[in-house]
C-alpha cells in the first residue's frame, strides 16, 4: 500500500514538474522573446514591425494565462521596462516625419506582484514621408541599455566624442585609454538587433552581442563602427545571422547564410570629418569601389551594403554593413563547410608564420646574397601561387598603402577535397578587405610598390624574394599587365563605378550632415577621380623602376574564324578582338581552346604562321612596337 502512494506521488510531482516547465515557466523566463506578434501568440504590437508611409498606431495586448491583474510597461529609449517604466493605458500614436524616423519600442508583462512573467518584447516602426528612396539600403535597429552604452563605467561607446586632432599621434595613448577603445568579452554588450530591407521586410530579429570595431583610423572619430555577434549567449534560440545580405547566389556559393559576426562600418581612413587634418580626404566610398574591383579582378572579397543604423530609436550613424572576414564568411563564400576552415589576418608574416608555413617563411633567403628560393616545391604546394601574383598585383596597383604590414589575411581549407570545388584543394589563398586607403596615397602612408621592393624588412619581405626567381618575375609583371589590360581597370570603368556608388551615397549624406559637408565631401571624391586618372602612369613608372620594363609593345589579338576562348597569361577571354600592353623583356604566353577543348592548330604572328599549341611571345616577335596575333583552329579536314 505505502509503495502504490509513494508511486503515485512521484507521479504527481512529476506531472507538477512538466506543468511548471511547459505552462508556467515560460512567463518567468527573462530572456528576451521574439518580438514579431505574429511569431509569439502571447503578445502583440498590434501592428508588425516595419517600414510605415503614414502615422500609426501601436495597441499592446497580452493573451497570457492569468490575465486578470497583469499589466503593460513599455520604453521607448531601447532600456528594459520595469514597474518604474511608462505604464501602458491606451494605444500609442506615433506621426510620421519628414526624412526617416525610428520608433522603437520595448515592452513586458508584470503580474500584480510586481513579478516578471512575460518578454521583454521588441520591436521597431520605421516611419518615411519617401520610402521608395529606401529601396536597396538596409535600416538597422540596435537597442541596449543607456548604460551599457554611454555609461562612464560601462558604456562603450563613451566617450561619444571625436578624437580627431593634428596632434592624434601625441595623443594615441590617451585615444586608447578610452572605453570604446577596450577590447575583449568584457566590453561586449548584450542587445537586440532587427535589421529591414529597404521596403520594410525584417530579416534579422535576435538578440546579439555589440562592441565597437576596428582599430587606428575608425576610432580616430565618432560615431564609431560596430560589431553585432551572433551567440546562444545573447540569443538561446539563435547563434547565427542567418540571412543572405548580399544576394548573390552562385554555383560555389552555400545555399545557406550563415554569419555569427556583421559590422557596421565608419568608413575608417576614409571618413569625411577631416576639417582638423587636412592629411585626411575621405569619400566615404573608396572601399565599396576597391571591393567591387577586387571582385571583378577575381579575387575573394568582403561585400558591403549601405546601412541606416538607428540605436535605441536615435540615428547613429549612415554606414557600410559587412560580414567580418572570418571562417563563417568564406565558408558562405566558398560553399565549403566553416569546420574545416582556417584563416589568419594581420601583417603579411604572422599571417604566414602563423601556420605551417612557419618554417617556410623563415627559411626564405637571405635578401642580400640569395639567388633562389629554396624549398620552392613546398610552397608552390601549398600555396595558390596564381592567385598570389593576382593579390599582390591588385592590391600594388590600387595603391593600397595600408597594407601588407595591416589588413593581410590568409586562408585554407582543410577538408577533403572536392571535385567541383577549386578552393577545397588545401592551398593557402588570400581574402581581400578594408581598401579604405585605395588611390589616395597620404604623407603617413607608403606606397606598397615601395614598401614591397624599396624599403622590405621582416614583416613584408615575402615578394622581394620571390622575385628573386626568374619565372615568378615574369608572372608577377604580367599579371599587372593582365589585370591593367582588363576591363576592370579601364579608367572609364573605374569611373563609372565611383560614379554609381557615389549616387547611392550622396544623397543620404547630403540629407543627413547637410549640404556643406556634402560639398566638401564631394570635393574629396573628385581628388579621388583625379588619383584614379593617374594611377596608370605611376603603376608603369613603378614597373620601369624595379622590373626594368624599358620596352613596351602593344599585343593584338584578333578572334579565330570559329568558336572558342583565348587565355593570356592567366586572363581569360572570349573569342573577340583583344589589345594590350606588355614587356618584351617578359614572355607572354597564349593558348586557344576550341568548344571541344581543342588547342589551335598553328598561330599566326604579324602575318607569318607559327606552328605550336602554346603561343609564346618573345622580344624578337615585336616589331615597331607591336605584335599582332591570330589563332588558326583545326579545320573541318583534320576533325574528322
Amino acid at each position: 500500500m505505502r509503495f502504490v502512494k509513494k508511486k503515485y506521488m512521484m507521479l504527481t510531482a512529476a506531472f507538477l514538474l512538466l506543468l511548471f516547465f511547459f505552462v508556467l515557466a515560460p512567463h518567468y523566463k527573462i530572456v528576451e522573446k521574439v518580438s514579431s506578434h505574429q511569431l509569439d501568440r502571447s503578445f502583440s504590437f498590434g501592428l508588425p514591425p516595419g517600414l510605415y508611409e503614414q502615422d500609426i498606431t501601436l495597441e499592446l495586448h497580452t493573451n497570457m494565462p492569468f490575465e486578470e491583474g497583469l499589466e503593460i510597461y513599455y520604453t521607448t529609449d531601447g532600456s528594459i521596462p520595469d514597474g518604474q517604466s511608462q505604464k501602458y493605458t491606451q494605444p500609442l500614436t506615433f506621426p510620421v516625419e519628414p526624412g526617416l524616423r525610428a520608433v522603437c519600442l520595448r515592452a513586458a508583462v508584470y503580474d500584480s506582484q510586481g513579478e516578471l512573467v512575460g518578454g521583454p518584447y521588441s520591436g521597431t516602426w520605421f516611419l518615411s514621408d519617401a520610402a521608395e528612396s529606401l529601396d536597396g539600403l538596409l535600416l538597422v535597429s540596435v537597442m541596449a541599455q543607456q548604460e551599457d552604452l554611454f555609461g562612464e563605467a560601462r558604456g562603450i561607446l563613451y566617450p561619444p566624442v571625436s578624437y580627431v586632432t593634428t596632434g592624434i599621434g601625441e595623443r594615441w595613448h590617451e585615444l586608447h585609454a578610452q572605453n570604446f577603445a577596450q577590447e575583449g568579452e568584457e566590453w561586449v554588450r548584450a542587445a537586440r538587433l532587427q535589421i529591414f530591407e529597404g521596403d520594410g521586410r525584417m530579416v534579422v530579429d535576435q538578440g546579439c552581442g555589440l562592441s565597437v570595431s576596428g582599430k587606428h583610423g575608425s576610432l580616430t572619430h565618432y560615431p564609431f563602427s560596430l560589431s553585432c555577434h551572433a551567440d546562444y549567449v545573447y540569443d538561446e534560440d539563435c547563434n547565427r545571422f542567418a540571412y543572405d545580405f548580399f544576394g548573390e547566389n552562385t554555383a560555389l556559393r552555400s545555399q545557406t547564410y550563415h554569419y555569427n559576426s556583421i559590422s557596421f562600418k565608419n568608413s575608417g581612413n576614409d571618413y569625411y570629418w577631416g576639417d582638423l587634418r587636412t592629411d585626411v580626404r575621405g569619400t566615404m566610398i573608396r572601399n565599396t569601389v576597391g571591393l567591387r574591383l577586387a571582385k571583378e579582378a577575381g579575387l575573394l572579397a568582403s561585400e558591403q551594403r549601405l546601412a541606416l543604423v538607428f540605436l535605441n530609436g536615435e540615428f547613429y550613424n549612415l554606414t557600410y554593413m559587412l560580414a567580418n572576414p572570418n571562417e563563417k564568411t568564406i565558408s558562405a563564400r566558398t560553399g565549403l563547410s566553416d569546420d574545416y576552415m582556417i584563416t589568419r589576418k594581420d601583417g603579411e608574416r604572422y599571417a604566414f608564420t602563423y601556420f605551417e608555413l612557419k618554417s617556410l617563411y623563415h627559411s626564405f633567403p637571405d635578401l642580400a646574397d640569395s639567388k633562389i628560393l629554396k624549398d620552392r616545391t613546398r610552397f608552390e604546394r601549398r600555396v595558390d601561387m596564381e592567385e598570389l601574383f593576382r593579390y599582390y598585383a591588385f592590391e600594388c596597383i590600387v595603391g593600397n598603402g595600408d597594407w601588407p604590414k595591416n589588413n593581410y589575411q590568409l586562408w585554407r581549407y582543410i577538408g577533403n577535397e572536392q571535385a567541383d570545388n577549386p578552393y577545397s584543394d588545401g592551398r593557402f589563398r588570400h581574402w581581400v578587405f578594408d581598401l579604405d586607403c585605395i588611390y589616395d596615397l597620404e604623407e603617413w602612408l607608403e606606397d606598397p610598390w615601395t614598401a614591397l621592393f624599396e624599403n622590405p624588412d621582416g614583416e613584408n619581405c615575402l615578394m622581394i624574394t620571390l622575385m628573386q626567381v626568374e619565372s615568378y618575375r615574369t608572372q608577377f609583371v604580367n599579371t599587372v599587365f593582365d589585370l591593367l589590360n582588363s576591363d576592370t581597370f579601364k579608367e572609364e570603368h573605374i569611373l563609372a563605378v565611383i560614379e554609381e556608388e557615389n549616387n547611392r551615397y550622396a544623397p543620404w549624406f547630403a540629407w543627413l550632415y547637410g549640404a556643406e559637408a556634402e560639398a566638401g565631401r564631394e570635393e574629396n571624391v573628385r581628388l579621388f577621380r583625379e588619383n584614379v586618372l593617374g594611377r596608370r602612369a605611376q603603376v608603369m613608372a613603378y614597373l620601369e623602376k624595379y622590373f626594368r620594363t624599358v620596352t613596351p609593345y602593344r599585343l593584338d589579338i584578333l578572334p579565330a574564324e570559329g568558336y572558342g576562348s583565348i587565355c593570356v597569361n592567366s586572363m581569360e577571354l572570349e573569342n573577340e578582338s583583344f589589345t594590350g600592353t606588355y614587356d618584351a623583356a617578359y614572355p607572354v604566353r597564349i593558348q586557344y581552346r576550341d568548344l571541344a577543348g581543342r588547342p589551335a592548330r598553328c598561330w599566326l604572328v604579324n602575318g607569318v604562321r607559327v606552328d605550336t599549341e602554346e603561343l609564346v611571345i618573345s622580344g624578337e616577335m615585336v616589331k615597331e612596337g607591336k605584335v599582332t596575333v591570330q589563332p588558326v583552329p583545326l579545320s573541318i579536314k583534320e576533325l574528322w
